[in-house]
């Protein structure tokens, strides 16, 4: 992470902080993990909900089953869109 602040603060960032974790979740680096786990994913039977589920994924709502599975599946390698749900939310 050294690594990685440093050269955010070349490139002209304020501010770097490192966060404790030590996995690459909901980055690109998990593009493998989700491809393997494509199958298990659509083995699942997701119902479709009585109200609108909004995603981390894409910050939208969703009223389809099948919507829902396929976003869970692709948050794993997709950064989460918080501020997005929230605004989507507000």
């Amino acid at each position: 992470m050294l690594f990685a602040a440093g050269l955010a603060k070349k490139s002209g960032a304020r501010w770097a902080i490192r966060l404790d974790g030590e996995r690459a979740y909901h980055s690109p680096l998990c593009r493998r993990i989700q491809e393997e786990s494509a199958e298990d994913f659509a083995e699942m039977q997701v119902c479709s909900p009585a109200v609108p589920v909004y995603s981390c994924f894409d910050g939208m709502p969703s009223e389809d089953g099948n919507a829902l599975r396929d976003k869970l599946s692709r948050q794993i390698a997709s950064p989460l869109l918080w501020q997005k749900l929230i605004r989507r939310l507000a």
